[in-house]
């Protein structure tokens, strides 16, 4: 009981109280206490700037810190050489349960360590969901975003990782903004469409986000979700949930007409946007909406070599209009294939090289130039688009 030998150092700084608070032991709380009761210095700091208990709180021993709170005049804002304090020191190392304890005894839990972090930034680093919790459910951080981390969270898109949709919904309940920002004005919507969270969409419904928030590059999350790979999926469920799909892209365009024209221009099979148009048409997008070079929907699916048909049908089903001139001049029409247009006049003459070819091969070229004349006409395969609308309904404009 000896004063000076109580609070003796070892080469590091420790007295025997730091060492107690650090013991691997189970049973160092006894040990903590035994030396309070003889007078131990409670906040005396070793080389390292550390207190017995951010060192306690590091070792996430609640029994040990309930003891050091006993002493009198403890620093509870102490911090060691680099700004730490022991609520950052239990978050890294992950103990929840102590986190919580020195919470609920008024340890600070907004600082800002020397390097400019604050607890909460090291548990979302971490994506500790326990002592995430553990500030949230004290009312703490419940809008705060790690910006100096290198890909930034907010407590919705955690949750979004996390895949836990009820914790989200009780976060908004308790204060979270639906519509926060993590990075570059993206919100928890453009998140989930980054991520093709398709499920937490009736959740992000429940809490009231806005569904054509633009980010810093002006996108929104339909915009987004028309490079991914499930686009369809992605548009149809953000359009169920409240989703414009009439909203000009960041470049101008319209989804509609964009994806019309990148199918048209496509010569991969990576990214099908067949399915991506159909999507649009069934949410509601505007058939007639036009591009920069006056171009509809209609215009783009008409020159398609293939597979032509369906989308003629459900665009004109849909409203979509066949007097409408682009830049140019030019109304929408239904091209001849270049097989049509090309290949039979190739053939042809290739048949013309036979005696006996010779009277297909006058036919294959007549078709194959009737098909440019009535393309240069812009008239088309009149045949086949009075078969597509008679298929689909279409009401005749009368052209």
């Amino acid at each position: 009981r000896n004063g000076a030998q109580i609070d003796a150092t070892d080469s590091d700084g420790n007295t025997p109280l730091i060492l107690a608070a650090g013991s691997p032991r189970d049973d160092a709380w006894i040990t903590v206490r035994s030396l309070l009761e003889a007078g131990a210095a409670v906040n005396h700091t070793n080389n390292k700037g550390e207190t017995a208990q951010i060192v306690a709180a590091r070792q996430g021993d609640v029994h040990r810190l309930r003891q050091l709170l006993r002493a009198e005049r403890v620093d509870r804002g102490a911090r060691d050489q680099d700004g730490k304090d022991a609520v950052m020191h239990a978050v890294l190392a992950g103990h929840a349960p102590a986190v919580a304890y020195l919470l609920d005894q008024n340890f600070p839990w907004d600082s800002v360590d020397n390097a400019g972090d604050q607890a909460i930034d090291f548990a979302y680093a971490h994506m500790d969901k326990a002592c995430c919790r553990a500030f949230w459910e004290r009312g703490r951080f419940l809008n705060h975003v790690n910006s100096r981390h290198a890909s930034p969270e907010s407590p919705l898109t955690l949750c979004l990782g996390w895949k836990d949709l009820e914790l989200m919904r009780l976060l908004v309940k308790e204060g979270t903004d639906p519509n926060i920002r993590h990075r570059a004005g993206l919100s928890a919507v453009h998140a989930a469409v980054a991520r093709g969270e398709v499920a937490g969409f009736e959740t992000l419904a429940s809490i009231g986000p806005d569904w054509n928030a633009r980010d810093d590059l002006d996108r929104t999350p339909l915009e987004m979700a028309l490079q991914e790979d499930n686009a369809d999926r992605l548009i149809r469920s953000l359009c169920a949930a409240g989703a414009d799909p009439n909203l000009p892209m960041a470049h101008g365009d319209y989804p509609l007409v964009f994806s019309a024209r990148c199918l048209r221009e496509s010569v991969s099979e990576v990214h099908s946007w067949r399915p991506v148009i159909l999507a649009l048409i069934s949410a509601g997008a505007a058939a007639n909406s036009t591009d920069a070079d006056g171009n509809t929907a209609l215009h783009y699916c008409g020159k398609l070599d293939s597979g032509k048909s369906e989308l003629w049908g459900r665009l004109r089903q849909a409203g979509a209009s066949t007097n409408i001139r682009n830049h140019r001049g030019r109304k929408p029409y239904l091209h001849f294939s270049s097989l049509c247009k090309n290949g039979w006049v190739g053939f042809g003459f290739l048949l013309c090289s036979f005696i006996l070819g010779i009277p297909p091969g006058l036919v294959l070229i007549a078709n194959g130039v009737g098909a440019r004349v009535l393309d240069h006409a812009q008239i088309g395969n009149f045949w086949l688009k009075r078969k597509v609308e008679r298929r689909y309904r279409v009401q005749n404009e009368g052209e």
